[in-house]
């Protein structure tokens, strides 16, 4: 998949957007399946060497042949639409990630590698450029922090200081907007799916912190903990969600491993699941499939 041109699923004419329009979600599901299908198989296999001991370097090997593939096709750089970069910025992420997973194991072809290292940094410096110039609202909500994930893994894979910078710093964006309760005031607004979306922004920004622990940032620290404040909130959620549909919330405001080793002819995504330092949280993604709800986001 090269080029990609999808609407969002949902009604344009509601303030929230948080109604699915149910043809256009028929056309979204059917053009992005190749997407979630290439991705959803590539994070298996990535997770399969991971999870193995001793190490089964043939898995490391058939997930750097899937990057390989689509890095040599130049996928997913015609991006044709708002929506359409909106689902690079998710799934870069996924690609990015399961790239880290295996780069490091033994004998990879060095010039695969260096070919895709060389496409993730380039499609990280595309979404860097829209957003850069995105003025709307999701250049701030959750779409700003999928971004900053996908930047920030891709600019670690490919040795991009300025790339890995711009994805951190897009996370601090969301974290200065986390107010005391917990709460994030443009995911709040999407009334009805107000929980689903904390459940979506969580997902990056927990992830985002991991990344830049390893490059010696602490974002659990900054604006006074504001993000273990909102895994909070979104743990708590799960259990019970009333919290996020009250009206006094709304206004706050800010302070399997795979069989086959041979890449799909599209590519598909996946989310990244949070990491310790809230194992909940992670459990309740994995136990609930919430990665993301699947009846309440964009890919």
């Amino acid at each position: 998949m090269i080029s990609l041109d999808v609407q969002s699923k949902y009604k344009q004419d509601e303030a929230s957007k948080a109604t699915i329009d149910e043809e256009a979600e028929e056309a979204y599901s059917e053009a992005v399946e190749p997407l979630r299908e290439y991705a959803k198989n590539l994070v298996r296999i990535s997770n399969a060497y991971v999870k193995s001991d001793p190490r089964n370097t043939l898995a490391a090997t058939c997930a750097l042949t899937w990057l390989n593939h689509w890095a040599a096709a130049d996928a997913m750089t015609a991006m044709r639409s708002k929506q359409a970069r909106f689902n690079l910025g998710q799934a870069l992420g996924g690609f990015a990630l399961a790239y880290l997973q295996i780069r490091n194991a033994p004998g990879l072809a060095e010039d695969q590698k260096k070919r895709v290292e060389a496409w993730l940094k380039a499609l990280g410096l595309q979404i860097q450029e829209f957003m850069d110039g995105n003025k709307e609202v999701s250049g701030r909500n959750n779409h700003r922090y999928w971004a900053g994930l996908s930047a920030a893994a891709a600019g670690i894979a490919s040795g991009d200081k300025r790339l890995t910078d711009w994805g951190i710093d897009s996370a601090r964006i969301g974290l200065a907007q986390i107010t005391p309760d917990g709460t994030l005031p443009l995911e709040v607004k999407r009334g009805k799916r107000a929980r689903d979306y904390h459940i979506f922004a969580a997902q990056p920004l927990v992830a985002t912190a991991e990344l830049a622990r390893s490059q010696g940032v602490d974002l659990y620290a900054e604006n006074d903990g504001a993000l273990s404040k909102l895994v909070k909130r979104v743990v708590d959620s799960l259990d019970d969600p009333s919290f996020l549909r009250r009206p006094a919330a709304r206004s706050r405001r800010p302070i399997r491993a795979a069989t086959r080793c041979r890449p799909t002819a599209s590519p598909g995504w996946k989310s990244t699941r949070a990491v310790s330092p809230h194992l909940r949280l992670k459990r309740s993604w994995r136990k609930n499939a919430l990665s993301p709800p699947a009846e309440s986001v964009g890919i």
